[in-house]
């Protein structure tokens, strides 16, 4: 009764067979043959082995000697293989050093990007791109540069939670501004087609933010309070053997709920908006540049498109490859998708700063020297 209820328990769906106890297999490869128990007996009738034990338990004594004189035998037949076992963690790799210096630069490119924004807040170029939703897709691409560093370092409880609390409300915050914005300007297009004119208001835009923000964060409360994200232990047993005769089981930490459904919920609902965001980009493709930004907002919205799937399939895939590689390969995706954003969006925009200010310069420059001209011409003809 007891092998059939272990062999359920350790089957090795159910427990890993890393974790996997030596009980059942000692428990199955115990048996005592005829001979075994006539030494047993022997020793136990033997006239110098009564009366040993004084509170009578002679035949104990008769099973403890006939072990220690057959232990070698017994442990050969008994202990199963890969026992005995030595846990070693996994020490990080040259991956989660890249790892983090990746999430170091997006976090400092996102900062810079932020204070050359607010310092140029007033220049046309953010002045048309609307600074508000500038400064809410900055905020976004901070949430996610940040989540990139705590992904890619050892996990505790804390940063568990902290890292789909920082993925989910940052990213909604870098998509929903460009949807928003995108649709704007697709409707814009629609109504200049009809050569109808629209007035669009802020406010609505503003309140479609906040809308699918408060609902993501009424999300992100469930999922804590129900199921959250805890740091777990995965365990892989190596074949290779210690040179003490061990063998050694590798162990590491990530984060994981109960239910795998919240994250493909939430990634899921990214990829729904994107691919709309994406299909209002296509159609508005043919619209001029000059209105809105459509081509970068565009561009930046098929990127983000991508970084997405490329977070699905690294979903699909956390069951097939190893648990550090799998963070480690998320991290680097948040870092580079927070990168790109900021080199498509922000790096034209900022040297479009530059020339403005060179031109600025140089029209300057050129009022100088001509007030200077006309100051000469008419010093010279005083003097005539």
């Amino acid at each position: 009764l007891i092998s059939t209820e272990l062999s359920k328990i350790m089957d090795s769906e159910v427990v890993d067979v890393a974790q996997q106890s030596p009980a059942f297999y000692v428990l199955d490869r115990f048996t005592l043959n005829t001979y075994d128990l006539e030494n047993i007996f022997d020793h136990w009738l033997m006239p110098s082995s009564t009366n040993v034990d004084k509170y009578g338990y002679d035949p104990r004594d008769a099973v403890c000697q006939w072990i220690g004189e057959n232990f070698k035998e017994l442990e050969r037949r008994l202990i199963p293989p890969t026992f005995p076992r030595k846990m070693e963690e996994k020490r990080s790799s040259a991956l989660q050093i890249v790892a983090l210096v990746f999430g170091a630069i997006a976090v400092v490119a996102t900062i810079l990007s932020t204070v050359r924004t607010y310092l140029h807040r007033k220049d046309k170029v953010f002045v048309f791109a609307q600074v508000e939703f500038v400064y809410m897709l900055l905020f976004g691409l901070l949430l996610v540069s940040i989540s990139a560093i705590t992904t890619a370092l050892p996990p505790t409880n804390g940063s568990c939670i902290a890292s789909v609390w920082l993925i989910n409300i940052g990213y909604t915050f870098e998509i929903v501004p460009l949807i928003a914005k995108i649709a704007a300007i697709h409707k814009f297009h629609q109504a200049a087609e009809k050569l109808q004119r629209i007035k669009f208001s802020k406010q609505s835009l503003y309140s479609a933010v906040a809308l699918l923000a408060g609902l993501v964060i009424l999300y992100m409360i469930i999922w804590t309070v129900i199921d959250r994200p805890k740091k777990e232990g995965d365990f892989k047993l190596l074949e290779t053997e210690n040179i003490d005769g061990t063998t050694a089981v590798s162990y590491t930490h990530s984060c994981r709920s109960n239910s795998s459904a919240w994250v493909i919920i939430s990634i899921g609902t990214q990829v729904v908006m994107l691919l709309c965001g994406s299909l209002l980009a296509f159609m508005t493709r043919k619209t001029k540049n000059d209105i809105n930004e459509t081509s970068t907002v565009t561009f930046l919205i098929y990127s983000n498109f991508v970084f997405v799937l490329l977070r699905t399939i690294l979903v699909f895939l956390e069951h097939k490859i190893d648990v550090t590689v799998w963070n480690l390969s998320l991290s680097l995706i948040l870092s580079v998708d927070v990168l790109a954003a900021i080199g498509i969006y922000f790096f034209p925009k900022f040297l479009k700063v530059v020339d403005n200010y060179r031109a600025s310069l140089l029209r300057r420059s050129k009022k100088r020297s001509l007030s200077i001209v006309m100051l000469t011409e008419m010093g010279s003809t005083n003097n005539i």
